[in-house]
């Protein structure tokens, strides 16, 4: 006798990504997120900042983070302004 399957198994038609138990998106930010620590970790000397209004002293993991968030946040706001202009 053979033992019916569960209907929580996969057939052949589920997409991989669905199949696995993390989606590779999550793995894909982790590893990037642990470089980037790593990364951040190794950079911690001195350095100067020179700007239009003068010059700024900081360690080099902080300019490196505040640099982060400034591309985060440029990409979400590129992202969002196309999601909103393909829908009209």
């Amino acid at each position: 006798m053979t033992e019916p399957r569960s209907s929580a198994s996969t057939s052949p038609s589920t997409p991989a990504k669905q199949r696995a138990g993390v989606p590779v998106k999550v793995v894909v930010a982790l590893v990037l997120l642990v470089l980037a620590v790593i990364f951040l970790a190794l950079n911690t000397q001195q350095t100067r900042i020179n700007y239009a209004f003068g010059h700024a002293d900081a360690p080099l993991w902080i300019i490196f983070l505040i640099l982060l968030a400034v591309g985060f946040v440029a990409g979400v706001l590129v992202s969002f302004r196309r999601s909103h202009h393909h829908r009209s």
